[in-house]
């Protein structure tokens, strides 16, 4: 038979199941014989496993000897890092990153509903241009600003 071995088991990595028809009693057979065991491919990695410091600087090394560097996923040296051209959302999150949680507004000195609001309009990653507003406050505060916005885009 086609994609098996001379005592009829089946030869590892022949497209034997693709396409066939399984009874629902044979697949209660697979399923019990295997519960509970592991996938071997996956019992060989490290996936799960807790290593100790000295396996962990062991690996390091090797990794460092073959030339591979441990990736920057963050700022600057990401792929995806867009700067001064990321959208409203990112610069927002990256505020509340760098500059943390905004606590108490600057204005009525509420402490509900707290966000940081940029008074030039312009999101600059400095935070002498971002301010603690509650919601309340923010709002005015680009109602105030609006006008100001407007002229500086050419929207009027």
């Amino acid at each position: 038979m086609k994609g098996r071995d001379k005592n009829g088991r089946f030869i590892k990595g022949f497209p034997h199941n693709k396409g066939m028809v399984v009874s629902k009693e044979t697949k209660k057979k697979i399923s019990k014989t295997l519960t509970g065991k592991k996938n071997p491919e996956h019992s060989k990695r490290l996936v799960g496993r807790k290593l100790s410091d000295e396996t962990k600087n062991k690996m390091s090394i090797s990794q460092k000897r073959i030339g591979n560097k441990p990736p920057t996923l963050y700022g600057k040296n990401h792929g995806k890092w867009k700067g001064d051209s990321a959208g409203y959302r990112a610069i927002h999150t990256w505020v509340k990153n760098h500059f943390g949680k905004a606590d108490v507004c600057k204005k009525c000195q509420s402490t509900k509903n707290i966000e940081w609001a940029n008074i030039s309009h312009e999101y600059k990653r400095i935070k002498s241009d971002w301010i603690k507003l509650c919601c309340k406050c923010h709002k005015k505060f680009d109602k105030k600003s609006k006008g100001a916005i407007k002229r500086r885009f050419n929207y009027v």
